[in-house]
């Protein structure tokens, strides 16, 4: 009985965890980038998508480089809030990393 009891909570947590990251872009995307990234996905393109995003604290050197491990380009910094780009697998890369509390989908807006 033990035996099954532990085995029942291992795959539990197992299932837990595979969640996890899909939670994480669900809750720190916006409906924009959320609608961005699935029309990207579906056209089966490699589209760089403009974001900007909020972390929990003033963007370190430290913080940016591993921002820019998951392959996002990060443009600009100020104190929290960051602007760049990445691939919809990039983006959900960076959703992941725990200082990162929301990405936004950046509205490119053209010259008068």
């Amino acid at each position: 009985m033990y035996n099954q009891l532990l085995i029942f909570s291992l795959l539990l947590s197992l299932v837990g965890c595979s969640t996890t990251s899909k939670n994480a872009e669900i809750q720190k995307f916006d409906t924009p980038l959320n609608q961005k990234i699935s029309e990207v996905e579906k056209a089966k393109s490699q589209e760089r998508i403009a974001v900007f995003g909020k972390c929990s604290d003033g963007i370190s050197g430290e913080m940016k480089i591993r921002m820019e491990s998951t392959g996002v380009t990060v443009h600009t910094i100020t104190g929290d809030i960051f602007t760049g780009e990445g691939t919809p697998e990039e983006l959900r890369s960076l959703a992941e990393i725990e200082f990162i509390n929301q990405i936004h989908l950046a509205a490119r807006s053209k010259p008068l």
